[in-house]
């Protein structure tokens, strides 16, 4: 099984032309080429279509402030010929009833690929809120797929104040850590943030953006499960290079994430995983 998590797109919204601007990384630019977000989008989607993918998911800020310009990403989406699902961030601005309308279902979904199941709890709201997930339904659905060989949780917002404009979701965590088969949460929102972290004896692994402004670098994280191993990558799109790698596997009721060095940002192919994050 292979798939790829999506971060912010912000369809709508052009790159900023100054590196001044505030959400820069220190020692980043914004992505010279290509600055334009139907651009993007493009690039995006043939990306995509030359990954070999089971199924994408589109992790939030698909558009920016404009909910109109959703049925057009999905038209663009559509082109990749597999299935995705998408997460709802705060930048996309839509009631609920918007959001059934483009895609079909609600803004808290989840589905089962094979042995795995992946949960996509809502973040925001229309007025932009960066909020913590429904604890409740969070719970409920980790609970319907607890026969599973894993579950993949995937939020927009982070749930932890360690990242700037993001919830200290304390309710959200204790759910998610009383899981018995949680393989880790994956959050986009934070453009600056690859890294990923152990935070409250939780994995957060971050996207990078697929926007306007952060890194100077697209990018987005790639999947891949393989016997009982999952495999994960951040793939520069920009640079056509991976920045960092884990293996992923069960160990005992948890699962644990082991880092693969990659040298000078350059992806070495050996098999070598230091002690898990």
């Amino acid at each position: 099984m292979k798939f790829v998590i999506v971060p912010d797109l912000h369809y709508l919204q052009n790159n900023h032309s100054s590196t001044d601007d505030e959400y820069v990384v220190r020692g980043d630019g914004p992505p010279t080429q290509p600055t334009g977000y139907q651009a993007r989008l493009n690039l995006l989607v043939d990306k995509l279509q030359s990954e070999n993918l089971d199924f994408f998911i589109s992790n939030g800020d698909i558009v920016h402030d404009n909910p109109n310009a959703l049925q057009t990403v999905k038209t663009k989406y559509n082109e990749v010929g597999v299935p995705y699902y998408v997460s709802y961030g705060n930048h996309d601005r839509a009631t609920e009833q918007e959001w059934v309308d483009v895609w079909g279902y609600g803004r808290n979904t989840d589905f089962e690929f094979g042995d795995y199941a992946f949960v996509l709890p809502n973040t925001s709201d229309e007025s932009g809120g960066r909020n913590p997930a429904d604890h409740e339904w969070l719970e409920e659905r980790l609970d319907h797929y607890s026969n599973k060989a894993g579950v993949l949780v995937v939020m927009h917002v982070p749930q932890s104040s360690r990242w700037r404009n993001s919830p200290d979701a304390h309710k959200v965590r204790k759910v998610l850590k009383e899981s018995n088969n949680l393989i880790g949460t994956v959050f986009s929102h934070v453009h600056g943030a690859i890294t990923t972290e152990r935070i409250d004896d939780l994995i957060f692994s971050m996207t990078g953006h697929f926007a306007h402004y952060g890194r100077n670098f697209y990018s987005y994280r790639r999947f891949e499960i393989v016997g009982n191993n999952i495999y994960t990558e951040l793939y520069d799109v920009t640079n056509d290079r991976v920045i960092d790698r884990h293996r992923i596997a069960k160990e005992g009721n948890a699962f644990a994430w082991y880092h693969q060095p990659v040298l000078n940002y350059d992806f070495v192919t050996h098999h070598i995983f230091e002690n898990p994050v």
